[in-house]
C-alpha cells in the first residue's frame, strides 16, 4: 500500500516526470542530474580506497565519523547534494501538490517546508546506493547501479523531495520542529514522515494545494 506522500503527489509527479508541467527539464535531463550526484557521492567513497585499509578507519573518521549528535561532515554534504539539490528541480508546494488546511487560506504568511526532510532524505537515499554497491572500489561497477537506480527508482521515490506549504506559526519550534523529532518507536523515521505523522502530532490538516 502506497504511503499517503506517494498518494498525495502522484499525480503531480507524474506531470512533471511527463514534461507536462512545462518546467524547462524533461526526465532524461532529470535522470542525469541525479546520476550525477550520485556519481559525485560515490567517487568520494571511490577515493577512500586509495587509503591502506589499515589506515582507512582513522583517517576517514575527521569526514565520515559521527559527532556526539550523530552527524557528521559527510552527513552534511549528502544532505546538500543529494537531499537537496539531487533531483534537478524545485519541487514547490504548488509542484507537489500539497497544503496545510491553514495555509490555504490566502490571508495567512506561508513557508516552504520539506516533508521528509533534506537530511533524511539526503541519508535514505545514500543509503539505497550503498545497498546496491556494497564496495566502491570498481566506478565501472558504480556507474551500472547508478544507471539502474536512475531509470528504475527515480520516479518512484520523486516524493523524496516534495514540499508543502504551511503556515509561519505551523512551523514554529513549539509545533512542527519538535514534532518532527519525535521517536516514532518501532516505526523508522522515514515512514513516519511519509503517512505525515509528524504532522498530525503536531495538529496540522495536510490536503490538496489550492491557489
Amino acid at each position: 500500500m502506497k504511503s499517503i506522500i506517494e498518494q498525495k503527489t502522484q499525480h503531480n509527479l507524474d506531470k512533471i516526470w511527463n514534461n507536462e508541467f512545462k518546467l524547462g527539464i524533461d526526465k532524461e535531463q532529470m535522470q542525469y542530474w541525479f546520476g550525477l550526484k550520485l556519481y559525485q557521492y560515490a567517487a568520494g567513497h571511490n577515493y577512500d580506497q586509495f587509503i591502506p585499509s589499515s589506515k582507512r578507519l582513522r583517517i576517514t573518521s575527521i569526514y565520515r565519523g559521527n559527532t556526539a549528535r550523530g552527524s557528521s561532515k559527510e552527513k552534511q554534504f549528502q544532505r546538500l547534494l543529494l537531499g537537496y539539490n539531487g533531483l534537478g528541480i524545485d519541487l514547490t508546494p504548488l509542484r507537489s501538490g500539497l497544503s496545510s488546511k491553514a495555509a490555504n487560506d490566502s490571508k495567512v504568511k506561508t513557508v516552504k517546508d520539506h516533508v521528509i526532510g533534506v537530511t533524511l532524505a539526503g541519508q535514505t537515499i545514500a543509503n539505497e546506493l550503498d545497498s546496491r554497491v556494497k564496495d566502491y572500489s570498481s566506478l565501472d561497477r558504480v556507474q551500472k547501479h547508478i544507471k539502474r537506480m536512475c531509470k528504475d527508482w527515480l520516479r518512484s521515490h520523486m516524493w523524496l523531495w516534495a514540499t508543502c506549504r504551511i503556515t509561519y506559526d505551523e512551523h514554529s519550534p513549539k509545533r512542527l520542529k519538535r514534532a518532527s523529532k519525535i521517536n516514532p518507536g518501532s516505526e523508522s523515521m522515514l515512514d513516519f514522515k511519509k503517512n505525515f505523522k509528524h504532522y498530525d502530532e503536531a495538529g496540522i490538516i495536510i490536503e490538496n494545494y489550492k491557489k
